[in-house]
């Protein structure tokens, strides 16, 4: 027996596997583990334990067939069978059309690779091109259909992008004015709508994941595959809370009708990652002549994954009826390299691509930023390109989106539902977190998190961000196929991630003053610049700039709106970090002395994630309490009181991590807090966390609105 295997065969079957695994890996298809997992999946099914394998002849026959079909099908198993019954002529394919009545994958759809290849008379040619378009979906659903949660230490496991989708809405957005409605509609609906659409997110939002999604179960489709197809597609497109017009809480909303059916073809999509064809020899040859649609099929030509025959293929059957039952994804306009230089390039690709192939549907995605930029603007004179922004997170798809996640990662099903109701309403009781739970890649996390440790203070909101940004980080540090960026720039992680603090602790002093929370490229140069050591520092314009450049493209921790101005994602952000900046330079003295003298309200979140990270240390618990309202604070009452309330709010939400003995302490905040309820200084809010505050410190008033 072969140990690496975890199926239970006979020595005939693991002395297959084992040779099969040799092919694999020997042939750069999968490194090992991968490769033996793959194997583990294909064969641990139950219905494949038992199956009598062919004569050891025939397996030498036709091994590297078997190794493209394990690599790429996943767990064909229809494949894998016939193959055991001997019929040497199957391919590892997924494109068979299913012509039994009724079947529930087809639903009456033109499949537009079966409609394609019957016009062709040779027989020789009408197989080889099949077995081409097949091989090249195959390789896609390889691509698509895991999503890989190995970049969180806590999920070590991959799961189908089926099982983890969960349904997009899209708002309706016009460049030209600059402005969008707030009518919100099923993505879905909105591509099959639409010829050419432009959908524009920012970072985490879930654009990838959505033509992927709509790529995969169009591959799925052609196959009558189980797991992805259009009826698939069709039903996790859908609001799955909505029972006859009532949300899950209970409130009447409009039910859904059956817009959401693809009433259309099934399409062969091809799916094209920007910067990977901006970075390919055939860019780059092209771009000294011009860029016309034969840059398409060069660099499918070239691809690894494509390849010359595949391409001339392609070539021909888009130029059937002018590509009619072609989908071209065409994903990540923002993430170009050299994008100054290479913009209007590819944007004239992508129009002449519509007017070359206008039957065909072409979707393109990116960040907000780019598509306002007039060298990128998509319009043609016949038919109007439609760009649409991805909606945020409501309620509904966040409680759906959690439960979801936990079903998919959890194997217990009452576990997972109960994870998955504790989360939602903690999410729903802090606001700084249902806003960042409004963004996919964030709601992720706060699921990991929480899966790990229900117990964690204030929901552990120093933890959860200290792991959104190590996470953006990350993604930014370790572009596929190249080396890490710090490498290829010489700095070390911990020094970037020092420059984000201070350039967050600059944009928060801006901010207090009164000015937007942004900076220019000479103000992040300058952020960047600074150093508390010189082993830290960073002295170099064009590193500063190639870091920027990088930070813009790949990570999604800075944003890059408009013009030269960058921010951060989400002011929480912004402010935890300006909080680890506070830490790691001691300057909670300098923040109570200079900076919340102004405008205390727009400190008060630096210094409650300040006070999370340092909970552990009772005696710096003080010295911030001490620093936010010091015993001899001298400013107008306003200034005072809104101060108190801040230091009051930091001793109510870590109380228990405060050293005993501090009856003198308590004793001046309570009597600040009452201050506040006898004057009319303060209104509103302040005023209620007054009366909040004052009740949980022991010195409660009874009086109305003090509560």
């Amino acid at each position: 027996m072969i140990p690496m295997f975890d199926f239970e065969a006979n020595e005939e079957v693991y002395e297959f596997c084992g040779k099969l695994l040799a092919i694999i890996v020997n042939s750069g298809f999968l490194p090992q583990q991968e490769a033996i997992a793959r194997i583990n999946e294909v064969w641990s099914d139950s219905s494949m334990i038992d199956w009598n394998p062919p004569p050891k002849e025939y397996w030498e026959a036709n091994m590297e067939v078997w190794a493209l079909t394990v690599t790429n099908t996943n767990a064909n198993k229809t494949i894998i069978r016939r193959m055991l019954e001997k019929q040497d002529t199957v391919y590892p394919a997924y494109i068979k059309q299913d012509k039994s009545p009724g079947s529930v994958f087809n639903q009456g759809n033109e499949n537009f690779i079966i409609t394609y290849v019957n016009t062709i008379s040779n027989p020789t040619r009408k197989q080889e091109s099949e077995r081409l378009l097949t091989d090249y979906l195959n390789v896609l659903w390889s691509d698509l259909y895991l999503v890989t949660m190995r970049w969180f230490d806590d999920v070590s496991d991959d799961k189908s992008l089926p099982t983890v989708y969960t349904w997009s809405e899209v708002e309706e957005l016009e460049i030209t004015n600059n402005s969008k409605s707030s009518m919100r509609h099923p993505a879905l609906k909105v591509v099959h709508d639409n010829k050419h659409l432009v959908i524009v997110g920012r970072p985490g939002v879930g654009k990838t994941t959505l033509v992927s999604f709509i790529a995969l179960c169009m591959v799925g489709a052609s196959s009558n595959n189980k797991k992805a197809n259009l009826k698939v597609l069709e039903d996790k497109s859908k609001d799955p809370s909505l029972v006859e017009g009532y949300d899950p809480f209970g409130r009447p909303v409009l039910t859904q009708t059956d817009q959401l059916a693809w009433n259309d073809k099934i399409y062969y999509p091809v799916f094209i990652k920007l910067s990977s064809l901006v970075e390919s020899d055939a860019f780059q040859k092209r771009k000294k002549d011009s860029i016309g649609v034969e840059l398409l099929f060069e660099y499918l030509a070239d691809s690894p994954k494509a390849g010359k025959d595949f391409s001339e293929a392609l070539r021909n059957m888009m130029g059937y009826e002018s590509g009619e039952g072609i989908m071209v994804i065409l994903d990540g306009l923002d993430e170009i390299p050299n994008l100054e230089e290479n913009k209007r390039l590819v944007r004239d690709f992508i129009m002449r691509l519509m007017v070359a192939y206008d039957k065909s549907r072409i979707l393109v995605t990116t960040r907000p930023n780019i598509i306002q930029n007039e060298d990128l603007s998509l319009k043609l004179e016949k038919e109007p390109v439609s760009t649409v922004q991805i909606s945020k997170l409501n309620e509904r798809q966040i409680l759906n989106f959690i439960n979801t996640w936990y079903r998919a990662f959890v194997d217990n099903t009452s576990e997972a539902d109960n994870l998955a109701n504790e989360l939602f309403k903690k999410i729903k009781l802090d606001t700084s977190l249902s806003e960042l739970a409004e963004t996919p890649l964030f709601l992720e996390m706060m699921c990991v998190m929480y899966r790990t440790d229900r117990m964690l203070g204030v929901f552990g909101r120093s933890d959860l961000y200290n792991r959104i940004v190590d996470l953006l980080i990350h993604k930014w540090n370790n572009p596929q196929g190249a080396e890490t960026i710090t490498k290829q720039l010489d700095i070390s992680v911990s020094v970037l991630r020092s420059k984000l603090e201070k350039l967050a602790f600059d944009m928060q002093v801006k901010f207090s003053k009164g000015h937007v929370a942004d900076a220019n490229v000479e103000e992040i140069e300058a952020a960047f610049r600074w150093s508390s050591t010189r082993a830290d520092e960073i002295s170099s314009t064009s590193k500063i700039r190639s870091i920027l450049e990088y930070l813009k493209i790949r990570s999604g921790i800075l944003i890059n709106d408009e013009g030269n101005l960058y921010s951060f994602p989400h002011s929480s952000i912004r402010e935890f970090l300006v909080a680890c900046f506070i830490e790691n330079n001691a300057l909670i003295g300098d923040i109570g002395s200079n900076h919340l003298s102004n405008a205390p309200e727009s400190w008060r979140d630096v210094c409650l994630f300040y006070a999370s990270q340092i909970q552990r240390k009772p005696h710096s618990l003080i010295e911030l309490v001490d620093a936010i309202y010091p015993a001899d604070l001298k400013y107008d009452k306003s200034i005072t009181q809104r101060r108190a309330i801040i230091a009051a709010d930091i001793w109510t939400s870590f109380r228990d991590k405060f050293p005993s003995g501090e009856e003198n302490r308590l004793e001046r905040l309570s009597q600040a807090l009452k201050d506040v309820l006898e004057t009319d200084t303060l209104q509103g809010d302040w005023r209620r966390d007054a009366g909040v505050y004052l009740n949980l410190l022991g010195g409660g008033d009874t009086r109305e609105g003090t509560l």
